[in-house]
Parts: structure tokens; C-alpha cells; sequence
């Protein structure tokens, strides 16, 4: 596992280290600082702004690990419910994203490590680019999503999925690291393993908005 720098960042590179995190996780007994319980906050984009962006450049939304496994992680029923509700949600948004010109890139970790791994209530369709990475944490870091990006010149990323303050944060900072313009959909994040909050959101303040502005700005251009 890498040592944890001054901005809190610490990502798991192997299923073992994985497996021993979560583990620890659970043994510690972490109920209280956890995630889910900190709402997301950062600077929020508003209308005007993304309106701007999106007539000036290319955009794409990720969809982080939507998998079956990972939101029977924990059976908190609070928890439970907040991944559920993002799942629910994304379906019809990916879809009306997508006839607006904002293609989803299906983010996907392969490992059975943690069970079931199909999608869970959303899939990709024919033409959708999938990006499997070979370790928990980030796609960006691997090579083929960022030369994808290039490739398509999209400088725009709306990030969807799960979880919040693990793989979703991991996307953003590398993303935000080579250059992108990078935007979380605030009620398409969600989280549910419990984390002692020093190690992923110190540091953190990323740009934000709501899906509904999204599609709202979008249906206007």
C-alpha cells in the first residue's frame, strides 16, 4: 500500500492490500467517521459555467464500479440505501447523457475478490467504451483511459459511481493530475464501506454539481 502523503491520498495497488484494508476496516470497529456520514462538499459548477464548458469542449461521463459486489459491501441498512438510490438514479441519466453527446466510459475492476462483479441495474450499450483496470483504485493511472480520452478529445469529465472517498476520489484526483476538467455528479456519488476519514478526503475539494443541472444545461444547448 502506498505511504499516505500530505494530501491524505493512500490507494490499495493489490487485492491482498485490499483485502487486508477492508478487513482492518471492519475489525476496528469504524461506525462513526465515516463517509458516508460527511456530505460531499466542494465548489459547485452552476448553469452558466457549465454551459460555457460544454459548448467549448468535448465531455464524457465516467461510471465508476456500479457492480453487485461492491454495494453489499456492508450491511448497513442507511448505507445500503444511498448506493441503492444512485443506481436507481443512473439508468435514465446515462441514457439521456448519452443522446446529448456526453458518451459514458464504464469503469470496471475484474477481480472476484468481493463477489458478484456484473453492473448492477445499469449496463453499457453497443458503442459504449469499457475501461477494465487490473487494480482497485484508479483507471486514469493505467494509460488506456487517459490515451482514450485524447484520442476523442474530450477535456471534460462528469464522474457517477461508487464509492465517494475511494475509487471515485482516486478518478478525480488523477484526472485532475493530467489536466482534465473534472466535475462530480454530487447525487450520483455514493458511499458504503466504512473508512477512517483521514486517509482519502483531506485535501479534497473537488467541483460539483447536481445531475438535473447537467441535463438541464444540456437540454438547452
Amino acid at each position: 500500500m502506498k505511504a499516505e502523503g500530505k494530501s491524505g491520498y493512500r490507494m490499495c495497488d493489490t487485492d491482498k492490500e485490499a483485502r487486508a484494508h477492508f478487513k482492518a476496516a471492519e475489525k476496528s470497529g469504524v461506525t462513526k467517521p465515516i463517509y458516508t456520514t460527511r456530505p460531499l462538499r466542494g465548489r459547485e459548477v452552476k448553469e452558466d459555467e457549465l454551459s460555457t464548458l460544454l459548448r467549448c469542449t468535448k465531455a464524457a461521463l465516467l461510471v465508476v464500479d456500479v457492480q453487485k459486489a461492491f454495494l453489499h459491501l456492508s450491511s448497513d441498512k442507511k448505507r445500503f440505501i444511498e448506493v441503492e438510490e444512485v443506481a436507481r438514479k443512473l439508468p435514465s441519466f446515462v441514457d439521456i447523457a448519452r443522446e446529448y453527446g456526453v458518451s459514458p466510459i464504464w469503469i470496471r475492476y475484474p477481480s472476484s475478490l468481493f463477489g458478484d462483479l456484473d453492473y448492477y441495474r445499469v449496463k453499457p450499450k453497443n458503442g459504449d467504451k469499457e475501461i477494465i483496470k487490473p487494480t482497485l483504485g484508479s483507471a486514469m493511472k493505467y494509460g488506456k483511459l487517459h490515451l482514450y480520452l485524447k484520442q476523442n478529445n474530450v477535456r471534460i469529465i462528469f464522474v457517477a459511481g461508487v464509492y465517494t472517498f475511494a475509487c471515485v476520489w482516486n478518478e478525480v484526483h488523477d484526472a485532475k493530475r493530467l489536466g482534465y476538467n473534472v466535475i462530480v455528479l454530487k447525487d450520483l456519488v455514493a458511499d458504503m464501506v466504512p473508512r477512517p476519514v483521514r486517509n482519502f478526503s483531506i485535501g479534497w475539494n473537488p467541483r460539483v454539481t447536481y445531475a438535473q443541472t447537467l441535463l438541464g444545461v444540456l437540454e438547452s444547448q
